[in-house]
Formats: structure tokens, C-alpha cells, sequence
């Protein structure tokens, strides 16, 4: 998300909140970056568990195995990928 769309969110959640102390754009900001790159996290776990996934057995003794590791490996990558690009 762009720092733009990030305080349109914050600007349009404290049109529905109760009043709050006012913080400055880069506290915003900044806690908005961290539940992000924490979400993304989250997701690159998601795709890391399917290696380990109940699908082992079949895919191993089916020789499919290496590539949907490798795949899953190269979603968690891309998914940590953009949890940096705001680093």
C-alpha cells in the first residue's frame, strides 16, 4: 500500500471511531507498515506449511514432490518479498 491509501484508510476508520487523541501521519504510517509486513509474514508461513502438509506421502511416491516444495518456497519468497519493499 502507498503512504497515500494508507492514511485514506486511517482517515476514513476515524470517521466511524470514537474521538481519539490525534497521531502525527508518520505514527500511522509506521504502525500501518508493521501490521503489514506481519500479515505478509503470516502468509509466507501459510505457503511454508504446505510443504510439511498431509500431501507429502502421495506427492513423494506420485515424484511430484520437489516441484510443489519448490513452488510453495518460491510463494513464501515473493509474499516476504513485498513485506520489504517499504523496508
Amino acid at each position: 500500500m502507498s503512504d497515500d491509501e494508507i492514511l485514506g484508510l486511517w482517515s476514513e476508520g476515524k470517521a466511524h471511531a470514537p474521538a481519539r487523541p490525534v497521531l502525527g501521519s508518520k505514527k500511522v504510517i509506521a504502525f500501518a507498515r508493521a501490521v503489514e509486513r506481519g500479515a505478509y509474514e503470516r502468509a509466507a508461513q501459510e505457503c511454508e506449511a504446505q510443504i510439511s502438509g498431509s500431501d507429502y506421502q502421495y506427492l513423494a511416491w506420485h515424484g511430484h514432490w520437489d516441484l510443489m516444495a519448490q513452488s510453495a518456497t518460491n510463494c513464501a519468497d515473493a509474499i516476504r518479498a513485498l513485506g520489504e519493499q517499504h523496508d
